[in-house]
């Protein structure tokens, strides 16, 4: 019997214990394993812990994660179903903390788990108001002398203890001001458990650290340095852990080269640097910042893989085939001396684009090589279940008229995604059979699956019926009906809810989203703790000095380490969104009763979610829409009119307007004022295909000719001689001044000479390419249809003049 069942079989008699009296009981047991037996349990609902004694759950008690609303109520949900905690009612409750719920007085009992046991507070005519938060607490601060604080100062406190709706806490730190430029994304990364600063023990031993190799450190190691190696990457990022190789060797195939920094040679177990690293689990990237798990001058200089200069790394290279299979492969000590820091934008353009971009020219070959072998990888992990879902993940530019963006994946990012995968998979299977932390993803529950794809059917969308979901082609067959459907963003995300969530773990269970029997993640050694403990552990076994103590050490605290890190990596992620959140809500507050276009990407009972075709995500709540009389359908998961019709459902397009903007709560609230798909799907079905959308996609900036096909008052539809349609709308029109004139349906500059008709040729600039909306937007420049009436020999001019 282990541990967990011995202790859960004295509860049988649904008796309650005092944590002595369990203690007595169990003889084989410390005391203090027992209590983390019963936190556990009280963690997992098993338990519930009163005037120091602990008895079975109650059945009409739920342990729940709550929320704090606008108004300052505590909310969660149970099995979709939606609860309000009264103000009065939340016991000291805060946004995020795990509690027991009594359902039948609606009332918080416990706080099982702060989120953090850490708030933030600003000073405020003598009070302490908690940021973020719109529950107010009386706040008293204990252990410190409040002078010098001011109002306006942003504080950190830590909570002893919650009496009689006071929070009393000690004064841990003075943060900054309200009016610091980075102090909330400051305040953001302190609420996820983050450390800003290193400790002054880790900072010595940076130093200590020569920023040079040395001599000695190459021996034992596989000398790459003349090796046409190099580094692809953001354009401006600076912690370069990882650069690739690429060859065919007599046999005709590939050989590539996944050529990772070796941190662990000069971060060890139980140092300073080893246990922050361990400690923050990752590095923290916000908008355009980072908070580096390794501070700058390693994660950037020595452990950064710079061009022009010797680093110390640790190299996987395999031969595959050209089907994609691994028909052999090598893990080695080496060191490599890259070659050139290249850019995605740059690669791209070479691959996509055919362009000679300066300082490439030697690397041009190489790189449709990799781009070649890149495409082979894909088609096999495909081949084996590896599923690809839409990306929806956006990016804050701060480029005016650009601010969120799309990020996309384009050759250049493919190569490094499909190579890191080979690496990761050819590490994991190497070392499956010793203590090893992998990166699992446990096979869905098939209930939930059903339930998300029987959604999707009955919204319109084409899905087969299934049994279960055990093989990952089965899914992946499903997305690929999706997305030739349209939509693929939407659907593919709303069944990616429905999986398990990937973390980290001794047990090899195998990665169900890729497909593969064993995975880990070892190629971001500077930014992932699970990447630098992999690095330690494998070093031991490819070095001569195999350190025993070291790794039994590892393996004593594998699971607690995998279990740190698969939570911080979930901080991180909430750290990150806020910070997006954030920046939304502020580029948003002076857009208040301004009207946008949107499409619907989630639906709850309460609200729907609408992505803006800037990026940008806000609420419409359901009571708000216009006219009013709507209603959530919590069986067809639509929204309906009084007449019972469907009147919203997920992926219509809508017309909002912004009713409001708080930076502070991040929060963007809509009102749906009309809903706009019979526009949509006239202009989609008629004109602007799905795989136009794609073709399109990196054309942005490029001149074509077309033909107008359609009229709109407020845009027309153009033809490209390549057989695409997109828009150009009206008020864009080169120079300006143009309107609609609806009598003669043609569309007339200032001093109403028509200018552009129906069957005119045009010459047009690609402006917008958007596959989440279907959008191809362009502006036309300049009427050819002068052009076209002269004469065929004068045409061809015309149209290289053009083309040129």
């Amino acid at each position: 019997m282990g541990m967990n069942e011995e202790v859960k079989e004295i509860f049988k008699t649904n008796k309650a214990y005092k944590l002595d009296d369990i203690c007595k009981k169990i003889k084989t047991m410390s005391k203090e394993d027992i209590q983390k037996e019963l936190n556990e349990l009280e963690f997992n609902g098993f338990l519930i812990k009163e005037n120091n004694k602990y008895r079975l759950f109650p059945k009409d008690y739920k342990l729940v994660n709550i929320r704090i609303d606008t108004n300052g109520n505590g909310f969660f949900y149970v099995n979709d179903d939606f609860y309000v905690i009264e103000e009065k009612n939340l016991n000291g409750a805060l946004n995020g903390d795990l509690c027991t719920v009594n359902m039948f007085t609606g009332k918080v009992h416990s706080i099982v788990k702060r989120k953090s046991n850490l708030i933030i507070c600003e000073v405020k005519d003598g009070n302490y108001i908690i940021t973020n938060n719109n529950k107010n607490y009386l706040i008293e601060i204990e252990n410190s002398s409040t002078k010098g604080l001011v109002d306006g100062n942003i504080i950190l406190l830590r909570i002893k203890n919650y009496d009689k709706n006071t929070l009393k806490c000690n004064l841990v730190e003075v943060l900054g001001h309200v009016n610091d430029p980075d102090i909330e994304l400051k305040k953001i990364a302190i609420a996820n458990n983050f450390n800003i600063d290193f400790s002054k023990d880790a900072i010595k031993q940076a130093n200590s650290i020569k920023e040079t190799v040395q001599e000695d450190e190459l021996e034992g190691r596989l000398d790459l340095r003349n090796k046409l190696i190099y580094t692809i990457d953001d354009d401006h990022t600076k912690d370069m852990d990882d650069a690739i190789s690429i060859e065919i060797n007599d046999k005709g195939n590939y050989v590539i080269g996944v050529h990772i920094a070796d941190v662990s040679h000069y971060i060890k177990p139980n140092t300073p640097l080893f246990n922050e690293a361990l400690e923050r689990g990752n590095s923290l990237y916000m908008l355009n910042t980072v908070i580096p798990m390794l501070m700058h001058k390693l994660s950037n200089g020595i452990c950064s893989l710079n061009p022009n200069v010797d680093r110390l790394t640790i190299s996987c290279i395999a031969e595959v085939d050209k089907n994609g299979n691994i028909v052999d492969y090598d893990i080695k000590k080496s060191v490599i001396n890259s070659k050139k820091k290249m850019s995605y934008s740059d690669v791209n353009k070479i691959l996509m684009d055919n362009e000679v971009v300066p300082g490439y020219e030697k690397f041009i070959n190489n790189l449709k090589l990799a781009n070649e072998a890149s495409f082979t990888l894909n088609k096999n992990y495909k081949e084996h279940g590896y599923i690809q879902f839409g990306n929806n993940e956006i990016k804050y530019t701060g480029e005016e008229g650009n601010e969120f963006k799309n990020v996309e994946h384009k050759a250049a990012e493919k190569i490094i995604e499909d190579f890191m995968l080979l690496a990761n998979k050819i590490v994991a299977t190497n070392f499956e059979y010793i203590p090893f932390p992998f990166r699992v993803h446990e096979t869905p529950d098939t209930d939930k699956i059903k339930s998300a794809l029987n959604y999707l059917k009955n919204l319109g969308y084409n899905i087969p019926n299934i049994n279960n979901i055990d093989n990952p082609k089965v899914l992946q067959g499903i997305l690929k009906g999706l997305y030739e459907s349209g939509d693929y963003s939407i659907t593919s995300q709303y069944i990616l809810k429905s999986l398990k969530k990937a973390s980290y773990s001794p047990e090899n269970d195998g990665h169900f989203g890729l497909g593969f029997n064993a995975y880990t993640h070892f190629t971001s050694p500077i930014r992932r703790f699970n990447d630098l403990l992999v690095h330690t552990i494998i070093s031991n076994y490819l070095g001569k000095n195999f350190n025993t103590e070291e790794i039994e050490e590892i393996n004593k605290n594998l699971y607690k380490m995998c279990e740190h890190i698969s939570e911080t990596e979930i901080n991180a992620d909430n750290a990150e969104n806020e910070a997006l959140k954030y920046k939304m809500a502020e580029f948003m507050e002076d857009k208040v009763d301004e009207y946008f276009n949107g499409k619907i990407v989630d639906i709850h009972p309460k609200y729907i979610i609408i992505k803006l075709e800037n990026n940008i995500y806000g609420l419409a709540y359901i009571n708000t829409i216009k006219n009013g009389g709507y209603y959530f359908d919590e069986h067809d998961y639509v929204i309906k009119s009084k007449n019972n019709k469907t009147a919203y459902k997920l992926g219509d397009y809508v017309r909002v307007k912004v009713i409001e903007a708080d930076k502070d709560f991040r929060k963007i609230n809509f009102r749906i004022t009309e809903n706009l798909n019979h526009l949509k799907n006239k202009i989609e079905n008629e004109y602007i295909k799905h795989e136009m959308v794609e073709f399109m996609e990196n054309k942005v900036g490029e001149y074509f000719n077309g033909k107008i096909i359609y009229v709109h008052s407020k845009y027309v539809i153009i033809k490209l001689e390549n057989g695409i349609c997109g828009l150009a709308h009206i008020s864009t029109i080169k120079n300006g001044g143009y309107y609609f004139d609806e009598h003669d349906y043609v569309v007339k500059s200032k001093n109403n000479k028509i200018t552009y008709k129906l069957g005119d040729y045009v010459r047009i600039k690609v402006v917008e390419v958007n596959k989440d909306f279907g959008k191809i937007n362009f502006r036309i420049t300049e009427n050819l249809n002068n052009f076209k009436n002269k004469d065929s020999d004068e045409n061809e001019k015309i149209k290289k003049l053009t083309r040129d």
